[in-house]
């Protein structure tokens, strides 16, 4: 299986974070997890099979986006998903990983202004995202 990453990237402050929240919660409820860090961000690995999957929320840039990445790869995740700025230090450190054999897959969260929308949007975006790691699983697109 080739290696995947899967990055919510955009410009600040449009729920990129909420919606890797949500990927995370969505997986560990199928799936065991092991939460690395929580403080209002989340560093967490959840195990699916044979398949290792890290996700890291924070991606803004002088975070601990780029050190979560180095983490992933070193425990030998085979999927990680994070959030990312558009441009800069963060999609550096995403693109960093293509060097050792992780495939970059770029998406973004859907987004209103009216906030009672936010969590059903969180959890679409998180169902797709589930669903491509599960085909990536499965099926090794």
């Amino acid at each position: 299986m080739q290696k995947l990453v899967i990055a919510n990237w955009g410009v600040g402050e449009q729920g990129k974070s909420s919606s890797v929240k949500a990927v995370f919660t969505l997986l560990s409820e199928k799936y065991p997890s092991t939460v690395l860090l929580n403080n209002g961000d989340i560093k967490a690995t959840v195990q699916m099979g044979d398949v290792l999957v890290g996700i890291e929320s924070q991606g803004d840039p002088n975070s601990r986006q780029g050190e979560s990445l180095r983490d992933f790869l070193n425990m030998g995740c085979d999927i990680i998903v994070c959030a990312s700025r558009s441009y800069g230090e963060t999609c550096e450190n995403i693109k960093e990983l293509k060097k050792h054999g992780f495939q970059v897959v770029w998406t973004q969260n859907d987004r209103s202004d009216d906030e009672t929308l936010h969590n059903y949007l969180n959890r679409k975006y998180a169902e797709r995202v589930v669903e491509m790691i599960e085909d990536r699983i499965e099926k090794d697109f």
